[in-house]
């Protein structure tokens, strides 16, 4: 399913999501004209690019794959006591939350996710990333 999106359905989403992120995030997706609710398959969900900064420099190391797959398998080599990775990023809670879903049932989604341009935020923690251009809506 893809169709355009509007702010407060993409506010109400992050709200439900419970991340204490949801001000800053909104405040940056705001500056985009167009916003959209997209269908990806499993290789384009698992070669999206992941937000690189300071706090998530853990899991998101610099000069290493940034893609879905290599983030998560780092994440779950952390040992408990390193999982909080910030006020926004306790990856227990969301290991804890991603272990509850049935993933073997046929017609199995993920819930929506935002997913937005992070290149002004990248470039305040480590101006010489370079950030891929985005093709076809998906980085």
């Amino acid at each position: 399913m893809n169709r355009p999106a509007t702010i407060d359905e993409i506010v109400e989403h992050l709200i439900k999501l419970g991340a204490g992120n949801h001000d800053d995030n909104t405040a940056t997706i705001r500056e985009f004209p167009r916003h959209y609710l997209l269908s990806l398959t499993e290789q384009e969900f698992m070669d999206l690019v992941f937000l690189q900064t300071k706090t998530l420099s853990k899991i998101v190391p610099p000069d290493c794959d940034r893609r879905l797959r290599a983030v998560a398998l780092r994440a779950s080599q952390l040992l408990s006591t390193e999982a909080n990775l910030g006020s926004n990023w306790d990856l227990t809670t969301t290991l804890a939350r991603f272990r509850q879903a049935d993933f073997r049932q046929p017609d199995f989604r993920f819930p929506a996710f935002v997913l937005r341009d992070t290149r002004g935020s990248e470039r305040r923690w480590a101006p010489e990333v370079r950030v891929p251009k985005i093709r076809n809506g998906a980085a």
